[in-house]
């Protein structure tokens, strides 16, 4: 019985690139998301000092106010400065549920969970699957008048996550799905033939 063609689909994602910078002298503490708790705060919940920008021409408020509707599933992370100190803070993922009163927070050291392959000093990837929903948010701290570069590679089902590291340079944006389509051959055999 014939077999019918098996088409398999790759989607990958393009990233979301964001840029915290402190223009102040002091270090600064930092925050991302969390609409339902930083909604009604100046500056996303940020002091004056943190300016943060997306390098994709769209406002970081459209991607704040768009977790109000729909989770944004990250798969992969690329935290980048040239100031090393910002790369090696602590950086805490928090879930602020405000149906059942629970609040959580859960430190993401990222010296542990850089991925294994990685030789940079100013960049650190990692590869975690967490959700960014209107309930939670990463905080973290940035050093005096530095910058500070994350990359979010968002996660689709059954999607790839492109690697990263080993690349020094700016990261490639993807947005394309590919089809592969494979086919079952069969394979004759001749009967041999009987033996008296």
């Amino acid at each position: 019985m014939n077999q019918e063609n098996e088409t398999i689909e790759i989607d990958y994602v393009s990233p979301l690139v964001v840029e915290i910078k402190n223009t102040s002298d002091e270090k600064r503490e930092w925050v991302l998301f969390g609409f339902n708790q930083f909604n009604q705060k100046p500056n996303f919940g940020n002091s004056e000092d943190i300016k943060i920008t997306t390098l994709d021409g769209i406002d970081y408020s459209s991607y704040f106010n768009s977790t109000s509707k729909e989770d944004y599933i990250i798969g992969k992370s690329r935290y980048y400065s040239s100031e090393k100190k910002n790369i090696k803070a602590k950086v805490f993922y928090h879930e602020n549920n405000i149906f059942n009163g629970t609040y959580t927070r859960k430190q993401l050291d990222l010296s542990i969970l850089m991925d294994a392959y990685q030789q940079q000093g100013d960049i650190i990837d990692f590869t975690k699957i967490f959700n960014m929903s209107a309930s939670h948010h990463l905080s973290g701290t940035v050093q005096p008048n530095s910058t500070l570069c994350i990359t979010f590679y968002p996660r689709k089902e059954n999607s790839k996550i492109p690697r990263t590291s080993g690349l020094n340079c700016a990261p490639v944006i993807i947005h394309s799905v590919s089809s592969i389509k494979t086919k079952n051959k069969k394979v004759k055999t001749k009967n041999k033939p009987k033996t008296k």
